[in-house]
């Protein structure tokens, strides 16, 4: 079983092919093309850039961020409409980034993070938005009726799940399911508001600062 960070990204467009997924992903496009409209946005993203073309067709800047330098060119490399910039994390950790965007979107980003780190990330995107700005998560919902079962649980509660890339390599890889409680207990002090929006097969957590 190989690492995920030696296999192609999973978030890639085969992922949302499924007919039963189809109008969720409608209602998303339409959902971020509007909230996103006329701002500068940063995305985290997490290996994808699926609402990518969709985003940045509305917004008034672009910038995508990769933590793996590997996936930042796999995106680069692509063509798209509207002009977007690309960089690694650590290029906007520093103080000349605090507030500075007026939009931030998170796709299939927070189901990865381990649990210890969530705190800390919660923070980096806070210090990145300025007041008023959105800051928009989207994952994936566990669904047992037609998603990949657990596969093991660790000490600290990460849930994990085996999935496998194009080339047929299996791999492990942490899948935390985080529930809308659970998502509040960790923004309700560090945001003036917050909502959940659960579709059929994902989640959406929109909250301002």
């Amino acid at each position: 079983m190989k690492n995920h960070s030696n296999t192609q990204a999973i978030n890639d467009d085969r992922i949302h092919s499924q007919p039963h997924q189809q109008p969720d992903l409608l209602f998303i496009g339409d959902y971020l093309t509007e909230i996103f409209r006329d701002r500068n946005v940063l995305d985290m993203g997490y290996q994808t850039d699926y609402w990518t073309s969709a985003i940045s067709q509305t917004s008034a800047s672009f910038e995508k961020i990769e933590i793996e330098e590997n996936h930042l060119t796999k995106f680069s490399n692509r063509k798209y409409q509207s002009d977007i910039l690309f960089n690694t994390l650590n290029e906007t950790i520093t103080e000349e980034y605090s507030n500075f965007y007026s939009g931030l979107f998170c796709g299939f980003t927070f189901s990865h993070l381990m649990k210890r780190s969530r705190k800390k990330f919660i923070q980096l995107l806070l210090d990145r938005v300025n007041q008023n700005g959105p800051i928009i998560f989207i994952d994936t919902l566990h669904k047992k009726e037609n998603g990949l079962p657990i596969s093991r649980i660790d000490l600290d509660d990460n849930t994990y799940q085996v999935k496998s890339d194009a080339k047929g390599n299996h791999y492990e890889l942490i899948m935390n399911f985080p529930n809308e409680n659970e998502l509040a207990s960790l923004f309700q002090q560090h945001v003036s508001s917050f909502k959940w929006i659960q579709l059929k097969d994902y989640w959406i957590w929109e909250c301002y600062k």
